[in-house]
């Protein structure tokens, strides 16, 4: 399930920068890297929600987060969530 989460979250990084997942590296920032502002970042975490049926708060992703920084994250958020009852999973 971690690739599938990984993947799937490179996926949506990929879709809202405008680029192939494929030539993404995971020491790519969100900000300098890929070329994210506050909206892109936002837009991306309304993504990623939907995606893996999670809660975030906007302000948990940053403009300096790497891509693994924030693959690392979502894991956590999902996996936490899995230990839990709730079908929505929130991470604050």
């Amino acid at each position: 399930m971690k690739e599938s989460i990984s993947k799937r979250g490179i996926e949506c990084v990929g879709n809202e920068c405008g680029r192939s997942s494929d030539t993404l590296q995971l020491v790519d920032t969100l900000e300098a890297g890929l070329g994210l502002d506050s909206l892109g970042r936002i837009e991306l975490v309304m993504d990623l929600e939907d995606e893996f049926n999670i809660e975030i708060e906007e302000d948990r992703v940053y403009g300096n987060m790497s891509v693994a920084q924030l693959i690392a994250f979502v894991e956590k958020v999902v996996r936490e969530g899995e230990d839990g009852d709730s079908a929505m999973r929130t991470f604050r």
